[in-house]
């Protein structure tokens, strides 16, 4: 009896948390499906609409690889665009433009909403636990925009949760082919750098790399690092044609070094000889420019870190303290204090984790599981604080926001189902306190302001065609 209710538990909490995630696909759908004529859309979607329209009407194969590969739009991984493309095809031949208005919006929902599924099963192993969190993310200030409109977030987030739901088992182990995936999010938008970082530094410490068999440990990172390239390139296919040449000159190089000197030499010197001729412009700018290699890198670079701040028209300077104002301001829509109330608990509790985990005895792979959502969190949500200065934008600051819920969550799930011999810290009991008062105020925070605002912005959405502000000659068109 009690095997069959603790499974019929088990099923309710599955079926709820899947129609927890029903619900608010439904409500993107109701948002989406209004107003899906070219004119009438944002300006940013329209920046997607027009790459995804010219990839379908591509009159030879060539055009049609240019719009892929390139589309004179860098800024996000081109797999933003050629996936809506490949997705939307049928629709824009039944529905023409509308189809791939409608398409690419709830290609970026269901996308949203499948990483956030993900992320909260990987980092999370109590069905108590998933459900609130999962309905938190949902529920986020920023959530219900990236469910509304085409963007690199949610395809970066999904490829993310991805790599870190098929690495859990054998955690972060090198030379898997699962890297490809973080590859592809780190292509999808360069923002995600940091978590790359991140991720490869923790894989070097899990894996105890040191100098000790160097010649076997660099082996694995060379084929984890090809892994992540290949990800890249999939994500940014402009860097195909280049990748092959610099392949050749490698092996070139390498098969030339090899008659003078050893093998492993070789390599090394080879590697180095390559990463000169890709990175230093000096070098670079020998090669002949229909190579594709300096044209595709300074694409690239100016496409993504240049236009981070100065190639983005803006005279106002905003500091990290106007990220911090504003995200107690205005970026929780709750009263400032509660926002004050929610840093401050988090702040502690994360204090605690890192003071508590690294100390605990255990494997590596179980303290990375712990720190791993956390670390993610802190970078990413740091990062648009400390590098973006000609803008605030809200939504920035989501997918670090979403890994700091997650790291909440799963930190309480963890201290709730320790054994009693670690409950007898002080430091442990302590750090339960924080987790269980973190993850009640936010599960407050969201029941109160946040699924409020979220849902009122999708009915808000759906009904926009009776709003004036929405019209196209509002938009200048």
């Amino acid at each position: 009896m009690t095997i069959h209710q603790s499974q019929f538990e088990k099923c309710l909490l599955i079926g709820t948390f899947l129609l927890i995630g029903i619900i608010f696909f439904g409500f993107s759908v109701y948002a989406n499906i209004n107003l899906i004529h070219p004119l009438e859309t944002y300006i940013d979607e329209q920046v997607t609409f027009k790459g995804v329209y010219r990839i379908l009407t591509a009159d030879s194969a060539s055009q049609f690889w240019w719009e892929i590969s390139n589309g004179g739009d860098l800024r996000y991984g081109r797999i933003l665009w050629y996936t809506l493309a490949a997705v939307g095809y049928i629709p824009f031949s039944i529905w023409s433009t509308e189809g791939i208005i409608l398409t690419g919006r709830l290609i970026s929902a269901s996308f949203l909403i499948s990483a956030y599924a993900l992320l909260t099963i990987t980092f999370i192993n109590n069905w108590r636990f998933r459900i609130p969190c999962f309905l938190i993310l949902l529920s986020l200030p920023f959530s219900s925009y990236f469910s509304t409109i085409p963007k690199p977030e949610p395809f970066a987030l999904l490829s993310l949760g991805i790599f870190l739901l098929l690495s859990k088992k054998n955690f972060l182990a090198l030379n898997r082919p699962y890297w490809i995936w973080l590859g592809i999010a780190f292509g999808c938008k360069i923002s995600f750098l940091p978590a790359l970082v991140i991720l490869f530094i923790s894989a070097a410490w899990i894996n105890n790399l040191s100098p000790i068999n160097m010649r076997d440990q660099c082996e694995l990172l060379l084929k984890t690092i090809i892994y992540l390239y290949v990800g890249f390139n999939i994500a940014m296919p402009i860097f195909i044609t280049p990748s092959l040449i610099v392949l050749i000159m490698l092996f070139s190089i390498y098969f030339m070094l090899q008659i003078f000197i050893n093998k492993n030499l070789s390599i090394t010197l080879s590697l180095f000889a390559v990463a000169g001729i890709i990175t230093l412009p000096a070098i670079r700018d020998l090669l002949p420019f229909s190579l594709g290699i300096r044209s595709a890198i300074e694409e690239y670079i100016y496409a993504t870190f240049y236009k981070i701040n100065k190639g983005f028209n803006s005279s106002e300077i905003y500091s990290s303290l106007d990220w911090i104002s504003y995200f107690i301001k205005s970026w929780t829509f709750s009263p400032s204090l509660i926002a004050q109330i929610i840093l401050i608990i988090m702040g502690l509790l994360f204090a605690a984790i890192l003071f508590i985990v690294p100390a605990s005895s255990g494997p590596r792979a179980v303290k990375a599981q712990l720190l791993m959502p956390l670390a993610l969190g802190l970078i990413l949500f740091a990062n648009p604080i400390f590098a973006v200065t000609n803008r605030l934008w809200g939504m920035y600051l989501l997918p670090g926001f979403v890994f700091l819920v997650i790291a909440c969550f799963s930190y309480a799930d963890f201290v709730n189902h320790a054994n009693k011999k670690m409950c007898s810290n002080p430091m442990m009991r302590l750090s339960r306190l924080l987790s269980t008062f973190a993850c009640s105020t936010l599960i407050i925070c969201s029941l109160l302001y946040w699924i409020p605002h979220t849902l009122s912005d999708y009915i808000f959405l759906g009904n926009r065609s009776n709003n004036a502000i929405f019209h196209p000659w509002n938009h200048g068109i």
